[in-house]
């Protein structure tokens, strides 16, 4: 199961605190531009390089997965709907996450010799809404949710074998497009009438890579049910 990272709960924390401070500026709505970034952990629901010659998820090899904590980083165009009298703002967010790896290397039976590695890229495309909680403060906690497309873009590569006769002979990119969302909360907080810094967190379904087969289709590879804890740092800027 998984642990909340310590720095995502010190975001959340921060976040509670933020909102209950006094402070006060005007809203003024409009179009807006921003960058982001942050901290990320992703997780998956693959068991690693699958051997259909040898033995379900290719017990006899070390599998490894490492990267899954990383960062986030990009930007978003929106509009802020306050001015209108709705605490509502819808944006188009692009970001790109950070390089996560795994690798499968030599067992400790003699079935299997050589290594197998797989290095995955995820750039994301989002339609954003978000609800403003106003508090006629600075401080504007806020509920969002996204829906869009992740570019899934996996390398493998690898002179995996065994003794069965199945080898990895198909090193190459192996990219897929798939549907995604993000579900998440935060605060804002206006520095004047113009700047907003952003603080939150979100959780984002990237959906599932492209399988990585062998040319016979005996060694596959396919990470699925990718996903990521967001903490995310932002500013805006309200024109």
């Amino acid at each position: 199961m998984y642990k909340a990272h310590p720095l995502i709960i010190s975001v959340l924390a921060l976040v509670a605190v933020l909102a209950c401070s006094p402070a006060y500026a005007a809203d003024k709505g409009g179009v807006y531009i921003g960058v982001k970034g942050g901290y990320e952990y992703k997780d998956h629901n693959s068991a690693g390089l699958t051997d259909s010659t040898v033995a379900p998820n290719n017990a006899n090899a070390t599998k490894n997965w490492s990267g899954k904590s990383g960062y986030t980083v990009g930007g978003a165009l929106g509009y802020n709907f306050s001015g209108m009298g709705l605490p509502v703002r819808a944006e188009a967010e692009y970001l790109y996450h950070d390089q996560f790896k795994y690798s499968s290397a030599n067992g400790t039976a003699a079935t299997s010799t050589g290594a197998f590695t797989s290095k995955i890229d995820i750039h994301t495309l989002f339609a954003n809404f978000y609800y403003d909680i106003k508090t006629n403060t600075a401080f504007t906690p806020y509920v969002g949710a996204g829906l869009g497309v992740a570019w899934i873009k996996q390398k493998a590569a690898g002179n995996f074998a065994n003794t069965n006769g199945a080898a990895w002979n198909n090193n190459g990119n192996f990219d897929a497009t798939s549907f995604a969302w993000n579900l998440g909360g935060g605060v804002g907080y206006s520095l004047n009438d113009s700047i907003t810094l952003d603080l939150g967190y979100r959780y984002t379904s990237f959906g599932d890579a492209k399988k990585a087969s062998n040319a016979a289709g005996t060694l596959n590879f396919q990470p699925k049910g990718i996903t990521s804890h967001e903490a995310l740092l932002g500013l805006r800027y309200q024109f």
